[in-house]
């Protein structure tokens, strides 16, 4: 048998068994944390113990908050008492009187209404509204019970241990409106929808200060610090900074840990009248609070997969089984008391930290070092109940019960002067009475034992311990009432709704105000302590009183024990409903069957495998409704059921469905609440990167039905692409609905299906599925030249005689044609960057495009008209070495400008006002954007590679050897020019010298593209092959320092943009892009410059690209599944560097860029080193090469003169700013 159903069910021999003993029962390599999901148990499982799992049943079905202590635990001003002894137990003390025991059907939330009162909520709002001003910089503590005070918080300083707690109470009744209002009884002049927002206001406020603390690593009581607020902040809103304080904060306890005593440091020393530890390399202060941190690492692990914290956490619980749990005898006679050992607890031990042998047990607040602190006992009950549900080991299980079974009995064996209220907890059980008539309690003990004996009762309940799962959930209800009926203040507040629809409290007797919900609480009575404290109100006794209220709620809709009322004549009305249309199925079959004499045998063979199939479909629908009536059946498990309401989602991996999804079935769209949210979460993370859909006049087309219907295809691509980015959204079909999209959007010459196109190509390159895309890019750009998007639909003096088929019709709403406009140029950036990355030709060229760029997105928002200059592509054909480039750009015709400037200055655009053209009839050269910037940048990345590196050169050949260099210089001298000429308020500012409070998307990307066209450029020149024999005389010095700062100024400007985005956004492909370049770059620099250390900067665009894969994968949960473009760069430059390191004599191939990453099969190709190089030999004699254009007079060419720089060059950058002023939190700023 099992020795944990052997503790539970058969009384031990040995009752003083230590708990080193149990330790001796676990083999070592159930220690062992299994970084992998575990299978789902049943009742019979229980000795399969996994150890920590990161899945979603080990994830604590019922985890409460956390709470701890301090060496300076002092609380406010107070009344002292002293004590007496104990005397035999009371009847009245019996747990099994019929006015307190009842089954596991009843629903605890409705045996305590008290907790979901107004007056709660009421109290809440009071302190929260009160105590701030803006940032709070103190945090509620304690409300003194004298009478001489006003009653409300007094506040403590903000990095003390207790701040966590009422922010935390916040969000749980935040939590409650949110998801149970009806238990609320809010009165009806209360509006439920604005105090929701009030308080989620007011949550937020409160839980800045708690974010900023997540590094703190001089304390232990960070868990109880973080925990409260950020978690349910994460777990509400999905707040991403939350959880990334959360992780931060589990590093930080970590750092605490020691690992030759097992365990971490809780204080650093300990000063009191007669005890002083201050020597840390001999001692090493461990106090029984300290397991409720643990839920943070155990979290943190979780979130963050990283199996080192939980580690931490599992060896620290083992420490403290052996170093403050102190066996005691079994006393109790009742038959369904818990039969292994019974455990009390010290409340502080000192361990050697370099063998972790145990040197003394003391106390900082009980009575005396071998006294039960009820406080201390409760923390260890709450946190080894939680440990347990996150290891599944056994250990720590008997120990939450050994630890609960004995605060039971000594509950039950209080003085004959505690029978009232006697599941009120005395501070200390072993402490002398001396007050008979008011005993010292501390109702903060009480709440946190409830909310630990609560998710006992849960985890017992997992492995079939029906017994002593309802005993513990008895007790744990028995404390709640009692605490409500002794300590409930009863000084109450109500909800008043004021001017602006403002929600204040007030109380509901005039002068009697308590801000606390309970009284009789006692943080520290000890005679040693400098200052005491008892019998006031404490923030955390408060906190778990609402914790349980919160359990409580769950419990309800946790599954129940047999059928619901008429559950069963539910069924059987499904299943006669199937039978029907089974039966009429069939009938139409044979009708069809026997109608068609002629019918082949496979013809019917087909019938009869389609209506199998329309009958399976059915079934499959029907199946989560029935089986919906019988959701609460069953016995609550943890281990078995689907986790609590509190626990994120990482991943569904349930989506397995019976009918799979035809291509030309339409997939089926997620409940309109998800689909709102999913839309916005398309417009705020995906749109800036792709700003082509006006967000106002798609929102507009979706509420109207039929124009619903015809974004279908919009609306499927939004759903793939931004769903992910949605807490709770679930991910089924997303190969058929895939599928779907494109098959629909392949049919039709549509504005929609272009988009939709545009959103699936622009999410399979982020996933790493760059080769689905190619042929959509491929297909699309020929797409937008069938439907005439390539060109302005302007009136020209020049037309072909044999005029176009025109699939769309010409508009006269300039908000419609800024859309065509920007899904032109969306398709035009794809096809770029499919060029430059996979080294092809572009399919878009000056014979096909004759383009305005687009405005600046705040005007196309606002649907102010406004006129925009052309963009001039250079002609391609003309491209070849030895051609000028003023010979391949040529200027648009004055004439065509001309006509097009008047046409859209007195043509009739619908609702638009008419554009000022100024007096020379130029057009306002500040009406373009960030995305008109990103274009050119693009572009001028674009032309790198077509003009110069994609150019057929023969080394041979001195003359073409000199015109492909002096191509690079015109090139070079080009993109100094595209940077001289911005503003200063345009330039790049990576070291943030400005204020900047945030970086638009679109010009940081056009700032890291330019400076990656400037290593393309200057690669080659910098790092030459070793078989050019003229490569010493090339300025590869200069070359190589202007892809060293190109390199560098991309990592820094984008670490400061990761730093200032939201972090919850994500970050475009071409960026990624860029990162690839530069990086590659600075280690081909190290590589080829041997005295070079590598720079820093390569670390730091590591890390980057993994802060961009975490935030690309966002809700997803693939952490495990295929690796999407950033984490694919990411390891292939890990494995450069691997190789560089390992390989003195390695030398990177500069230009083998493109085949770094196989798209197709999203592996990686080993770059090749140069002494794999065919030897073509020298080509021609150093002397006879004629390098005369690198020398400084080759700069007196007039490269600059006005022609140069009218070129092609439409944008003056004269408008706006790089990283200010165009960027709009509305995410339509584009």
């Amino acid at each position: 048998m099992d020795p944990l159903v052997t503790n539970l069910v058969e009384p031990q021999d040995d009752s003083s068994q230590a708990p080193s003993k149990l330790a001796e029962d676990v083999k070592p390599e159930d220690d062992l944390l299994i970084l992998k999901p575990v299978q789902e148990r049943t009742q019979h499982d229980v000795s399969d113990n996994l150890g920590f799992a990161l899945t979603e049943e080990a994830i604590p079905a019922a985890s409460v908050g956390s709470s701890g202590s301090s060496v300076e635990e002092d609380s406010s001003e107070h009344d002292t008492t002293t004590p007496s002894s104990s005397v035999p137990p009371s009847e009245s003390g019996n747990l099994d009187c019929a006015t307190h025991h009842f089954t596991s059907n009843t629903a605890i939330a409705d045996l305590v209404p008290e907790l979901f009162t107004e007056n709660i909520m009421a109290k809440v709002l009071r302190t929260a509204q009160a105590a701030m001003s803006s940032l709070p910089t103190a945090f509620p503590e304690i409300v003194p019970q004298q009478d001489n005070h006003d009653g409300s918080y007094s506040l403590r300083e903000a990095d003390f241990w207790t701040c966590g707690f009422f922010p935390g109470t916040m969000y749980s009744m935040l939590e409650r409106l949110i998801k149970y209002p009806q238990r609320m009884h809010l009165s009806s002049s209360v509006d439920l929808k604005h105090l929701r927002n009030q308080l989620t206001i007011l949550c937020r406020t409160w839980a800045e200060p708690i974010r900023g603390m997540d590094e703190r690593t001089d304390t232990h009581d960070i868990g109880f610090i973080v925990m409260p607020a950020l978690r349910t902040d994460w777990e509400l809103f999905g707040n991403q900074q939350s959880l990334d304080s959360i992780v931060k904060a589990a590093h930080s306890l970590a750092t605490r840990y020691v690992p030759t005593a097992g365990a971490i440091r809780s204080w650093d020393l300990l000063k009191k009248k007669n005890i002083e530890i201050i020597d840390q390399d001999e001692n090493m202060i461990v106090i029984i609070d300290s397991m409720c941190n643990l839920d943070l690492l155990y979290y943190a692990a979780h979130h963050a997969q990283d199996s080192k914290l939980a580690e931490i956490a599992t060896t620290h619980a083992a420490t403290l089984l052996h170093s403050h749990l102190r066996p005691e005898p079994m006393l109790s006679a009742s038959k369904d008391a818990y039969r292994g050992q019974w455990y009390s607890t010290c409340h502080v031990a000192n361990i050697d930290p370099r063998t972790g042998e145990l040197k003394q047990r003391i106390t900082a607040q009980g009575y005396e070092h071998d006294s039960t602190w009820s406080r201390g006992q409760a923390w260890g009950i709450l946190g080894y109940a939680e440990t347990y549900m996150w290891t599944r080991d056994h250990r720590f299980l008997e120990a939450a019960c050994g630890l609960a079974e004995y605060f039971l009995y000594r509950l039950k064996t209080s003085p004959v002067c505690v029978s009232c209220a006697r599941y009120v907890p005395l501070w200390d059980f072993d402490a002398p009475i001396e007050n008979e008539d008011e005993p010292l309690r501390d109702s903060s003990a009480g709440t946190i034992a409830a909310n630990g004996m609560l998710l006992l009762s849960q985890a017992l309940a997992g492995i079939g311990q029906t017994q002593l799962s309802l005993r513990f959930r008895n007790t744990a209800l028995r404390i709640v009432q009692d605490t409500l009926s002794f300590a409930l203040a009863p000084e109450k507040a109500r909800l008043v709704s004021g001017s602006y629809h403002q929600i204040r409290a007030e109380e509901t007797s005039p002068e009697r105000r308590y801000d606390g919900m309970l009284k009789f609480g006692t943080a520290n009575n000890n005679a040693n302590a400098r200052k005491r404290y008892a019998n006031h109100g404490l923030v955390y006794g408060d906190y778990y009183l609402v914790e349980f209220g919160e359990e409580c709620e769950y419990e309800s809709k946790r599954i129940k024990p047999g059928l619901k009322s008429g559950a069963i004549d539910n069924l059987h009305r499904r299943i006669d409903e199937l039978e029907q249309r089974f039966n009429a199925q069939e009938s139409r079959l044979e009708q069809c069957n026997h109608g068609s004499p002629h019918e082949t045998g496979h013809t019917r063979q087909s019938s009869s495998k389609s209506a199998a199939y329309s009958i399976l479909a059915l079934l499959a629908k029907e199946l989560p409704k029935l089986t919906d009536g019988l959701s609460n059946g069953g016995v609550a498990t943890p281990a078995t059921n689907e986790e609590s309401n509190k626990r994120r989602r990482l991943a569904d991996k349930d989506n397995i469905n019976l009918h799979t999804l035809d291509s030309d079935e339409v997939p089926p769209l997620p409940q309109a609440e998800m689909l709102e949210a999913t839309v916005a979460a398309y417009f705020s993370h995906v749109h800036p990167w792709i700003p082509m859909i006006h967000q106002a006049r798609f929102l507009q087309r979706f509420s109207i039905e039929p124009q619903r219907r015809k974004l279908s295809v919009v609306i499927q691509a939004m759903i793939l692409a931004a769903s992910k980015f949605v807490p709770g959204s679930r991910g089924g079909h997303v190969e058929q609905a895939r599928r779907w999209v494109v098959c629909t959007a392949m049919e039709t010459l549509s504005l929609e299906s272009l988009q939709a196109l545009t959103i699936l190509a622009f999410d399979d390159i982020g996933n790493g599925q760059a080769s689905k895309a190619w042929a959509i890019i491929g297909s699309m750009t020929r797409t937008v030249e069938y439907m005439g998007l390539a060109q302005e639909q302007e009136d020209s003096e020049l037309h072909p005689f044999c005029q176009a088929y025109a699939c769309l019709e010409n508009t006269d709403d300039w908000t419609e044609e800024e859309e065509r406009r920007r899904v032109f140029w969306n398709v035009f950036l794809l096809d770029r960057f499919c060029s430059v990355t996979m080294g092809w030709s572009t399919s878009l060229t000056s014979d096909d495009v004759f383009r305005r760029l687009p405005c600046d997105g705040h005007l196309w928002r606002k649907q102010n008209a406004v006129l925009t200059p052309y963009f001039g592509i250079w002609d391609k054909s003309k491209g070849r070495i030895g051609n000028p480039i003023g010979f391949i750009s040529q200027p648009i015709s004055l004439i065509d400008e001309s006509s097009a400037t008047e046409t859209a200055a007195h043509g009739q655009m619908r609702g638009t006002p008419s554009i000022d053209m100024g007096q020379n009839g130029a057009a306002d050269m500040s009406t373009v954007g960030a995305f008109a910037y990103n274009i050119e940048a693009t572009e001028s990345m674009s032309r790198v590679v077509s003009y110069f590196l994609q150019q057929k050169v023969n080394v041979r050949n001195q003359g073409e050897i000199s015109s492909w260099l002096t191509r690079f210089k015109e090139l070079d001298l080009r993109l100094v020019h595209w940077k001289m000429l911005l503003p200063q308020k345009w330039k790049a500012n990576p070291n943030l010298t400005r204020q900047v409070p945030l970086m638009d998307p679109n010009l940081t990307t056009a700032h890291v593209t330019h400076n990656a066209s400037m290593i393309l450029l200057h690669q080659l020149i910098a790092y030459p092959p070793p078989h050019w024999g003229f490569r010493n005389r090339l300025p590869s010095t200069c070359s190589a320092e202007a892809c060293y700062t190109a390199g560098t100024e991309i990592a820094t400007i984008t670490e400061k943009y990761l730093t200032k985005s939201s972090p919850t956004s994500p970050v475009g492909c071409q960026y990624a892009f860029c990162l690839f370049v530069a990086a590659r770059v600075l280690l081909a620099h190290w590589r080829y410059t041997r005295e070079n250390n590598l720079a820093p900067e390569f670390w730091s665009i590591l890390h980057s690209l993994e802060e961009m894969s975490r935030r690309w994968i966002a809700f997803s949960g693939r952490l495990h599944c295929e690796e999407n473009l950033f984490s694919q760069y990411h390891r292939r430059l890990r494995r450069l560097h691997e190789r560089c390191a390992e390989d003195e004599n390695f030398r990177l191939n500069i230009m083998d860029y493109t085949k770094d990453i196989d798209d197709r099969r999203g592996t990686s190709e080993p770059s090749q080193s140069f002494r794999t190089w065919p030897n073509v030999g020298v080509t021609l004699p150093l002397d006879d090469l004629d390098l005369s254009l690198l020398s400084p007079e080759f700069n007196t060419d007039p490269m600059l003169d006005q022609d140069f720089i009218d070129m092609d060059r439409v944008i003056a950058f004269e408008d706006g700013s790089m990283f200010t002023s165009s960027f709009d939190l509305g995410a339509n700023g584009w």
